[in-house]
């Protein structure tokens, strides 16, 4: 299919290791990806032959015919659906080399993540992000790149939607003056 369609196969994506090291990035083009703050949605699901099919889900938009229509976002995220359309898994892949420098300087090894990747995904819950936001928004303050501010920002504010629920059980659990500190079972990878 074009890359204009609304519905591509998942087979790239699925031949891609994330945790393979690829050097570091190099993307010489007029045109590098990632640079515009927004948050580009797909979901997978099967269809009836079978096979995994990735759609875009929200608003959409033109494009030129020679990249994906999410080339210049600075987030995407990818919803997979089982068979039974459950929610498997998510990955959120990071486009913004701004936000990747960021989180190169900031995070020095997580588990799960190869942040040295070109192409560097999170899969499910954006557990780096939360554990190091303060260092992230410290790193922020010293950037005199408005772009990159923008592009750090907005990562952070994605998490902070995401976990809204958690963050609101941590800070009130875990931070509270007045009870002694505890999360719940689901939610130990905070503390």
């Amino acid at each position: 299919m074009d890359s204009d369609s609304d519905e591509f196969s998942d087979s790239e994506a699925d031949d891609v290791d994330p945790f393979a090291f690829l050097g570091p990035e190099t993307d010489n083009s007029d045109d590098p990806p990632g640079l515009k703050c927004e948050l580009t949605t797909y979901d997978s699901r099967y269809n009836a032959k079978g096979e995994r099919v990735r759609l875009a889900a929200g608003k959409k938009k033109e494009v030129g015919a020679n990249r994906h229509r999410d080339h210049d976002s600075v987030l995407v995220l990818t919803r997979y659906y089982d068979l039974d359309k459950v929610l498997d898994y998510t990955i959120l892949e990071i486009r913004s080399p701004h936000l990747k420098a960021a989180l190169r300087k900031v995070i020095p090894l997580y588990p799960g993540v190869n942040l040295h990747a070109n192409r560097v995904t999170i899969r499910d819950i954006p557990k780096c992000l939360f554990h190091y936001r303060q260092e992230l928004g410290q790193y922020g303050g010293t950037l005199k790149d408005q772009e990159a501010v923008k592009h750090l920002l907005f990562a952070l504010q994605y998490m902070y939607d995401t976990l809204r629920d958690e963050i609101s059980s941590y800070y009130n659990l875990m931070e509270s003056p007045n009870i002694e500190p505890g999360l719940p079972f689901l939610h130990l990878w905070m503390a």
